[in-house]
């Protein structure tokens, strides 16, 4: 069976997580700090339709934000 590549997808570079209360969210205002509990410094997770397809590391070049792919699993 062949595979159409020319389909688009969304692809997630998911910096880190924190869980919250409902009560916590309705206090959000500008300016408001949230602790990142399940993150690394300048390391993203990337996500493909919701699942985990890899790793990167952050990185800036003329003022723009990048992710080099540091590890990728087989698709």
């Amino acid at each position: 069976m062949e595979i159409p590549e020319n389909i688009p997808l969304t692809i997630h570079f998911e910096l880190g997580r924190t869980r919250k209360k409902i009560d916590d969210l309705l206090q959000i205002t500008k300016g408001t700090l949230y602790k990142l509990e399940q993150s690394e410094k300048n390391v993203v997770t990337i996500m493909l339709e919701n699942q985990e397809i890899g790793r990167g590391k952050i990185l800036t070049k003329q003022g723009k934000m990048y992710v080099e792919i540091t590890e990728l699993q087989k698709l």
